[in-house]
């Protein structure tokens, strides 16, 4: 929410070894290049590691989402691989994507 309307979503799910695979985006593109998503992300990723115990955080972005991939090398997050043709989007085209990582001590370490 900002301002108290809703205008996007994330989402996180515990995998093995206390490791978090999160999401989010903000669904309102007149709310988008703002800086909300940094803030949001640092609030969000400070929270599972402080609060929810979680060693690391993982998260994917498509290979085109340039926007995405500088707000995670901004938080901190390490490309881990590419995944190329990984999938196919609603018409069919292949996509690929790229694999982050960050440590809860990477993390607090770059504060």
């Amino acid at each position: 929410e900002y301002n108290y309307n809703p205008i996007g979503e994330m989402s996180y799910r515990r995998l093995p070894n206390d490791v978090a695979e999160i999401g989010i985006k903000i669904c309102h593109e007149d709310m988008q290049s703002r800086g909300l998503g940094y803030k949001i992300m640092k609030l969000f990723i400070k929270e599972l590691f402080e609060n929810l115990n979680y060693d690391k955080i993982i998260l994917d972005t498509n290979l085109e989402n340039i926007r995405a991939q500088r707000l995670y090398d901004k938080l901190g997050f390490t490309k881990l691989k590419v995944n190329k043709d990984a999938w196919r989007n609603q018409l069919g085209i292949l996509q690929s994507s790229i694999d982050y990582e960050i440590t809860n001590k990477d993390f607090f370490r770059k504060r």
